[in-house]
């Protein structure tokens, strides 16, 4: 048998006494398949369905220019994903992360708003919305955003320690 496990009949013109003349012959042996091709399983990867591409594409690719510091393009994947999905979280948090790190406030705010509008029950928006008021130095809003955050995660350490740095920062140390 050769190293695929199929055995291969031998060849009308490879004599028997050669096995490698058998399985590399230009004769092709065909394996039946009782299954017609509409039974056949389909492939995951197969290119013979005409299918557009998801927000979760974009979303990795807008990522994964942001790794190489290619803000422009990860603004356009973000919005490329937007316009698949308004509401994906991923895509929203993503992209208001990018316009915060890019010092745009309005623009982060507006998605982490939207994002909120969306999805209410999620704590990292409140967190990432209280990283953004801090960033410009909103300590109320900011300490409001945690407070939130923890009221739906509350094992979550690193919130409890965004609210003690920011009563630090604003001389509050023995509330922190």
């Amino acid at each position: 048998t050769p190293p695929g496990g199929q055995s291969v009949p031998p060849s009308s013109s490879s004599p028997p006494w050669n096995p490698i003349a058998r399985w590399t012959s230009s004769e092709k042996a065909k394996v039946p398949d009782w299954r017609t091709p509409d039974q056949l399983p389909k492939d995951s990867l197969s290119l013979d369905r005409q299918k557009k591409p998801g927000a979760n594409l974009f979303v990795k690719a807008a990522q994964l220019c942001e790794v190489r510091g290619q803000s422009t393009k990860a603004i356009a994947n973000y919005n490329k994903a937007l316009e698949i999905d308004s509401q994906d979280l991923p895509d929203l948090l993503g992209l208001a992360r990018v316009y915060n790190r890019l010092d745009q406030p309005n623009q982060a705010v507006t998605l982490y708003v939207t994002a909120v509008s969306c999805h209410p029950e999620n704590s990292t928006i409140f967190n990432d919305l209280g990283l953004c008021y801090a960033r410009q130095r909103r300590w109320n809003d900011a300490l409001s955003n945690y407070y939130k955050a923890i009221r739906l995660q509350p094992e979550n350490p690193r919130y409890r320690n965004n609210i003690a740095r920011v009563l630090v920062i604003t001389g509050r140390p023995d509330d922190a």
